[in-house]
């Protein structure tokens, strides 16, 4: 797991944030990630791409709540 920090979105964060939220939504939802100091958004790489995230918010020191988590079906051949 990684943070996500970048001020542009990328296509698979932007296509995991559409199914976490909606379409129209995940602009604003990425732009909190990147502007809250107590919001993070953290992305798991598999093949060098972005497959899933996680959204945290904190509430206090010792208390968070997932605000959205989300990942991409992989399908072998």
């Amino acid at each position: 797991m990684k943070e996500i920090k970048s001020t542009s979105i990328q296509p698979n964060v932007r296509e995991l944030l559409s199914f976490a939220t909606s379409e129209k939504n995940v602009e604003k939802e990425y732009e909190l990630y990147m502007q809250s100091p107590v919001r993070e958004l953290y992305g798991y790489d598999l093949e060098s791409e972005v497959a899933g995230c996680i959204g945290i918010e904190f509430l206090s020191p010792k208390h968070c709540e997932i605000k959205h988590i989300e990942y991409l079906q992989i399908i072998e051949e």
